[in-house]
């Protein structure tokens, strides 16, 4: 296997790897948003907006993405 072709293939799987991570994120986030009161966790809206507010600072989180789910928290989506 060329080492090119190695590079190349891995850079492509972590950059896939960090995409999934973003979208499970996502995906647990959003749903807590379909539950009235505090997730099983005990989170409040509060805490589950920090949370997105806190991974898009760190820069986990796309500006779109990070709206989006505020948008689906907030019940405007």
């Amino acid at each position: 296997m060329d080492m090119s072709y190695a590079l190349a293939l891995l850079l492509v799987l972590g950059a896939l790897a960090v995409v999934a991570a973003v979208v499970l994120v996502i995906v647990l986030v959003a749903r807590g948003a379909d539950r009235s009161s505090a997730t099983s966790s005990g989170a409040s809206l509060e805490d589950r907006l920090a949370e997105v507010d806190r991974l898009h600072e760190a820069g986990r989180v796309t500006d779109t993405e990070r709206d989006e789910v505020r948008a689906r928290l907030l019940g405007t989506l």
